[in-house]
């Protein structure tokens, strides 16, 4: 029967009915009808094109012959073949179909599967080759997607899908006119804050005959009839009603919405002219759609798609990536196009639960989300059921979030009248810049970079009020190493508590959010050292908030490129002096200081090197001492001095104010030096002893 040709569909019709029509009512010999694909064929098309691509499917034919000696093989479409066969074990012969393919193309990444009807008695033996086809066809969608099956039986269960892909296509127009397709919308959060910043429209078709009409089940059966822009067109109107009808009393209280694109609606019908008649219509800002695209719906032409979707930014839509991580989505794609936002897959939330949070899965996704804000896209992730993954999530990274755990898909209506807070629309461009940064990457930017283990954290200030948006594991283990409970209580203890390290880092803070990069602020705690570098993020003028972020790495035994002599000699000089300044001579800036006691501070780095010493002598020394420490403290006159006193250092006593009240005599000791080539001073202060009382006296 093989007679060792590929038939075209026509020719394989008339052979196929031929033989059905020989059988006896048991059905004669067990035959069965086979529908076979290559999968993978669509991207391996795309990357080696169209001449190669045809090459694969017909060596793919001739395989089938080979394989098939006793069938009938008929060519359905692009990678699609139909075999009738008899006495044949379909599953074996797939097992080796796939080996034989592996052999002649072992780069190409296809696969074969096979969705069987077997004909005889009650299996269908009576059914048209069209219905033997179509229950073929169903057998093979049940593996989508499943990576350890390539055979699939067709069983009566799947009888309602039968009927399924003969009814919607000739009933959606009537659902669409009678609403019996309609919209729910399932919300989106922003990590950082918890407030819904939009939603995804999902489409559900409450049918009068069929009962609730899946997704799952319409959509597929859409796209193989090219109906599905009929779908989508639907599905953006009724998007673009809602926003009207909720936005008529409170247009600022909308958030954008999402709507699922295929492949079809760019060769179908002309998508983007479908919203922006949408928008037109019901007055909208296009800003309020966003367009998200799973890799099926990429296959398109390049060229096409490339050009439909820079159509689309430039009149002010965004265009996000869905379902990455499912087996479809490839890294390339992120190399091929441009999304502003890549949403993750459910199924990577499973394998979360699966492998645990410190398993594959995770490490996988931080490295990813990482790569993706380096790309300036935004990160989002769809499945998030519980409350420890939403914090597991926010630590690492991921900017938006969807999942049962923050509502079921709902009306829209019911989205923005929610308990949850609802985001602020002109501030939706501040947590974008917020959430773009990393803070598993640790890298503030400019010159300097942090290292793996540096602790970091997003921080708000608004107005007086400080908020931690964020902190990463080792800014926990840090904080805890220097007494604190946490890094909530870090923050508010360095910044709401009276002390002058607190005045420095109150200082620090307006630094940043002047607009300052990588500021420095060293503080002596406690005989140890504590960096702090700062940079803004971003600034909302009309709430006066701003974000830094914050790296601390501590200078005790484990500080690198250090050598041990040195750390020797700088631990005995932080015990013995409770504060020193580097100043530069050159740059008349401070630019180190170093407190070992949180009661002397106010000369901060970076400044102005006259204004520290006057602000200094005005909050700390005695009133009776200031106008003599300024002199001590004046730079023009210090080598002067120290030529007239023949000295190597200029020392003094002054009474500096104590926390507790009252005054307390302290040393200052002005002693030259050079750094890098330039004239610079180290100005240091302890406590005094009495030889030294006497010789000042």
């Amino acid at each position: 029967m093989n007679d060792n040709q590929i038939l075209d569909l026509e020719l394989f019709r008339d052979y196929a009915e031929g033989v059905l029509g020989s059988l006896g009512p048991d059905g004669g010999q067990q035959y069965c009808l086979i529908w076979l694909h290559l999968r993978g064929y669509r991207i391996y098309r795309r990357q080696r094109g169209l001449f190669r691509g045809k090459e694969l499917v017909d060596a793919f034919g001739g395989l089938l012959l080979q394989h098939f000696p006793s069938g009938l093989v008929g060519h359905a479409e692009a990678d699609g073949y139909l075999v009738l066969s008899n006495g044949t074990d379909v599953e074996l012969t797939v097992v080796d179909l796939n080996a034989s393919l592996l052999r002649r193309y072992p780069d190409a990444r296809v696969v074969a599967e096979a969705g069987v009807c077997t004909l005889g008695g009650q299996d269908g033996s009576k059914d048209s080759l069209k219905t033997l086809v179509e229950k073929a066809q169903q057998a093979l969608r049940s593996i989508e997607g499943k990576t350890d099956q390539r055979v699939a039986y067709y069983s009566e269960s799947m009888d309602r899908s039968i009927r399924l892909n003969s009814y919607v296509p000739h009933h959606l127009q009537e659902a669409i006119e009678n609403h019996y397709i309609h919209v729910l919308y399932q919300p989106i959060v922003r990590t950082l804050t918890g407030q819904i910043c939009g939603a995804e429209a999902l489409a559900r078709w409450d049918d009068p005959v069929m009962g609730s009409i899946s997704p799952g089940e319409f959509v597929p059966i859409l796209e193989q009839r090219h109906m599905s822009h009929l779908l989508d067109a639907c599905i953006v109107e009724l998007v673009a009603e809602d926003f009207e009808a909720c936005g008529e009393n409170n247009a600022e209280a909308l958030v954008p919405v999402s709507v699922n694109l295929s492949r079809y609606d760019f060769e179908d019908c002309d998508i983007f002219e479908v919203f922006e008649k949408a928008v037109r219509a019901h007055s909208l800002p296009p800003s309020l759609f966003r367009l998200e695209l799973s890799e099926g719906a990429l296959t398109v032409s390049h060229d096409l798609l490339k050009n439909e979707l820079e159509r689309f930014r430039r009149a002010g839509y965004e265009v996000w990536l869905d379902n990455f991580g499912s087996g479809y989505a490839s890294m390339s794609v992120l190399g091929e196009f441009h999304f502003d936002a890549v949403k993750f897959d459910l199924h990577l939330m499973r394998s979360l639960r699966t492998s645990g949070r410190d398993g594959g899965a995770a490490v996988m996704l931080s490295y990813t989300v990482n790569m993706i804000k380096e790309m300036k896209m935004t990160s989002a992730i769809v499945g998030v059921e519980t409350e420890e993954g939403y914090h597991w999530l926010r630590q690492h990274g991921f900017e938006m979030q969807q999942g049962f755990y923050f509502g079921r898909p709902q009306t829209y209506g019911g989205i923005i009248g929610s308990d949850r807070q609802i985001e602020d629309y002109r501030s939706r461009d501040y947590f974008s810049r917020v959430g773009a940064v990393q803070i598993d990457n640790r890298t503030l930017g400019g010159n300097h970079q942090t290292h793996a283990a540096d602790p970091m954290a997003i921080i708000e200030k608004r107005g007086e009020n400080l908020e931690l948006l964020v902190a990463n594991q080792a800014l926990e283990t840090f904080v805890k190493e220097y007494g604190f409970r946490n890094s909530e209580d870090f923050a508010q203890q360095m910044y709401r508590a009276s002390g002058a390290m607190q005045e420095r880092m109150r200082d620090f803070l307006e630094r940043v959010a002047e607009g300052g990069q990588n500021v420095l602020l060293t503080l002596w705690t406690g005989g140890r050292i504590m960096d702090l570098w700062g940079s803004l993020l971003a600034k909302d003028p009309e709430r006066h908030s701003m974000a830094i972020i914050m790296q601390a790495s501590m200078i005790v035994e484990s500080e690198k490129n250090r050598g041990q002599d040195l750390r020797d000699m700088l631990r005995v000089l932080y015990t013995v002096y409770d504060r020193m300044d580097l100043v530069s001579r050159t740059e008349h800036l401070v630019e180190r200081s170093f407190l070992n006691a949180p009661d002397y501070g106010i000369m901060i780095e970076g400044r102005d090197y006259d204004t520290a010493v006057r602000l200094f002598a005005r909050e700390v020394i005695r009133r009776r001492d200031q106008s003599r420490f300024i002199q001590f403290m004046d730079e023009a006159t210090v080598d002067e001095r120290l030529r007239v006193e023949n000295r190597l250092t200029l020392l003094d006593a002054f009474e500096v104010k104590k926390r507790s009240g009252g005054y307390m005599l302290k040393a200052f000791i002005i002693i030259p030096m050079t750094t890098h080539g330039q004239k610079a001073m180290l100005i240091a202060m302890r406590d005094m002893v009495q030889t030294e009382e006497k010789c000042i006296r």
